[in-house]
């Protein structure tokens, strides 16, 4: 891995248009739309109330590769911590949501501490795949990310 943290603003970041969670995009608000589908409006805004309230967690990295073809970063991991970021600090450039998600991210906004500015992994794109794929296939017999047992959750909350 021969990544480097760098300091990025939102403007510069695009979602990456061929995230798993979703279809094939062919535009960044194509994109946008498809995660939102794909994860649902009250989660994305579950997601953008925390973001704002708790900021991002620092030990998830948002995992980017610079695009010299639209003269960007894309985001390989944490699209949906972005695109939840993008709709706190422009809600009205998501025409493809309803009034009453837009009037929510809206007041989300309104309480402040949205980052326009973030700290991401710039990488090279076969380090981002290789993140993407450790963080969410699952165990893969110790080397990926555990989810917790119910014993161990309860344990915790002790």
């Amino acid at each position: 891995m021969a990544g480097r943290i760098q300091a990025i603003t939102i403007s510069e970041l695009v979602n990456f248009y061929e995230n798993p969670r979703h279809a094939i995009a062919s535009s960044e608000e194509d994109t946008l739309k498809k995660l939102f589908e794909a994860v649902g409006n009250q989660y994305m805004l579950n997601l953008a109330e925390d973001v704002q309230q708790n900021g991002l967690l620092g030990n998830q990295q948002i995992v980017v590769v610079y695009s010299d073809e639209v003269k960007k970063y894309v985001v390989y991991e944490g699209n949906r911590r972005v695109a939840a970021i993008k709709l706190l600090l422009n809600p009205d450039s998501f025409s493809f949501l309803d009034k009453a998600t837009i009037d929510k991210a809206k007041k989300i906004g309104q309480q402040g501490g949205i980052p326009e500015v973030i700290n991401c992994y710039v990488t090279d794109e076969s380090d981002a795949f290789f993140i993407m794929e450790r963080l969410h296939s699952g165990e893969d017999k110790g080397r990926g990310i555990k989810q917790w047992t119910a014993r161990e959750k309860e344990a915790f909350k002790v």
